[in-house]
Parts: structure tokens; sequence; C-alpha cells
């Protein structure tokens, strides 16, 4: 397995955009060394970034939840459904379906109305949360996606 990775790997892996990998290199939120003219992260850093974050990403995402259910926010009430996925599977995996969800949100039509997907993956449990927010019909689109990808998985297509 792989000991040290670039900026853009690693934005990759996490789902972040380079930019933000180099800032907080910057602002000193990840350990890094330069090599040349670019930049390596060793695998304990970004693992130490993941576990340092997911915490406070999970107690934002558990906030809007509870907010939408008791109706509190009118930020959360925007989207008239929420959907929560909690899965176990590999950080590759992870990727597959954050990556489905991204298509389908750069994808969807006017009359799929405003939506928004929130993930986060906790390495040491190996398991992801998707948080689905829209309309009824574009969520269900979204879980059916979904399905049909992870039982592809089930059966050795992904």
């Amino acid at each position: 397995m792989k000991d040290f990775f670039t900026v853009e790997e690693v934005a990759e892996l996490i789902q972040m955009h380079p930019r933000t990998i180099r800032r907080y290199i910057k602002e000193g939120k990840i350990k890094a060394a330069k090599l040349g003219k670019e930049w390596r992260i060793r695998r304990e850093h970004i693992d130490h970034l993941l576990r340092k974050n997911t915490g406070k990403i999970l107690d934002h995402s558990n906030a809007e939840i509870l907010q939408f259910i008791q109706g509190d926010a009118d930020e959360v009430n925007d989207y008239p459904t929420c959907a929560v996925l909690d899965l176990k599977m590999s950080v590759a995996d992870a990727v597959n379906v954050s990556g489905l969800f991204i298509k389908m949100m750069n994808e969807r039509k006017p009359e799929d109305g405003k939506a928004k997907f929130q993930y986060v993956y906790d390495q040491e449990k190996q398991r992801s949360r998707y948080i689905l927010w829209g309309s009824p019909a574009f969520v269900g689109k979204m879980l059916t996606e979904a399905g049909r990808m992870l039982e592809g998985k089930n059966n050795g297509k992904i």
C-alpha cells in the first residue's frame, strides 16, 4: 500500500478540491513535505485529518437531521425529503457511491428541484454515511441507483 500521496491524489481520495488541501497544508491542518515542486503527504497524516474532522462533520449532519425532524430550520425545510444511508464498506466503494451521487446531482433536471447530499467516511469503522436531501422523486432515484450499484457490488460488478 502506498505511503506518500500528492495533493491531487489526496484531494481525489477524500473528495476535496486540491486548493483546499494546499490551504490545509499552509494552515498546518495537514502535515506535508515538499519534494521539488510537489507536496507529498504521508498516509498517517491523511488519516489524522480524516479522524479529526469526522466528528465535526457528523455532529453538523446530525444537527441538520434533528432540525429536519423537528421542523425547526427554514434551511433544511427547503427539502421535503431526507434519507440517511449508513453502510459498512471499503473506502474505494464509498468513493464510488459518492461519485454516483455527485454525478446525479450535477445532471439533475429543473423538475427534480432543489437537492443536496452530505457524505462522511469513518475510516476506523469502515462505514459511510450519506444524507440525501430533496424531492421525494429525486431522493428515490438516488436511492434506487445506489441500490443498483450496491447490488452489482454483491454480484462482483463494482
